[in-house]
């Protein structure tokens, strides 16, 4: 017990002596502390990147037609991304049948008779709204013209020989197209006056003073290059 204690000497003969108050017992207290620590789990999240695009291919089409993509590339594509060629004041054109991994997509562009010519952007969009772009990756051009007939398909060459074609009919002419004549080993004869009348016929006139006999074949070229072919004008 705490507080202050008397201390006894006794002796073998049972004499004994007393010191009163002489010791003093005191509580012992321990104090235990006890320390919490606590830890707190961080969790990192890595921002999923954007997709890219690298290259197209094919990178063109003509207006009207169906073009099958067989390789769009790039990275980080995922399952349900939507693809699209963009113009800006065109509504898109979106793709269907889309199959991708994450660096390759097949699709298909069924290309509107009447879209906009010239260079298009190519967008794919996943389905977590990130988007890439390939800026004007793409060209949608005029379909090539064709050639059916000539009006009239045969002149002389007479001095004063100049032949009025009165109906080079076709499709797909615009205009500024040229027409002439062509033959291998001789000098094309280009026609002068010449009028699109409309996408599918022409009127020129083409001088023929000393040119060649026989079959020459006739050539309408676009302002774009592209040009067909009809064998089916004889100069007599």
């Amino acid at each position: 017990m705490a507080g202050l204690w008397n201390l006894t000497v006794t002796n073998t003969d049972g004499k004994y002596g007393t010191l009163g108050n002489a010791f003093t017992i005191t509580n012992n207290t321990n104090v235990t502390t006890t320390t919490t620590t606590t830890t707190t789990a961080t969790t990192t999240t890595t921002a999923v990147p954007a997709p890219t695009i690298s290259s197209i291919t094919p990178s063109s089409g003509i207006q009207g037609a169906t073009v099958s993509i067989t390789n769009l590339a790039g990275t980080g594509f995922q399952t349900g991304v939507v693809v699209n060629l963009s113009k800006s004041g065109y509504s898109n054109i979106t793709a269907t049948g889309v199959m991708a991994s994450s660096t390759q997509i097949t699709c298909s562009f069924a290309l509107p008779s009447d879209a906009a010519t010239g260079l298009w952007n190519v967008v794919v969009t996943n389905s977590n709204g990130q988007s890439g772009a390939l800026s004007n990756g793409f060209t949608i051009n005029y379909p090539a013209p064709t050639i059916s007939g000539i009006t009239p398909a045969n002149s002389g060459n007479e001095t004063v020989s100049s032949v009025s074609i009165t109906n080079l009919a076709g499709t797909g002419f615009r205009n500024d197209a040229t027409v002439k004549l062509i033959r291998t080993g001789f000098t094309d004869v280009t026609a002068t006056n010449v009028v699109v009348v409309s996408s599918e016929q022409i009127t020129c006139d083409l001088n023929l003073n000393g040119v060649e006999l026989g079959l020459w074949n006739v050539q309408v070229t676009n302002p774009d290059s592209q040009s067909s072919t009809y064998s089916g004008f004889t100069v007599s």
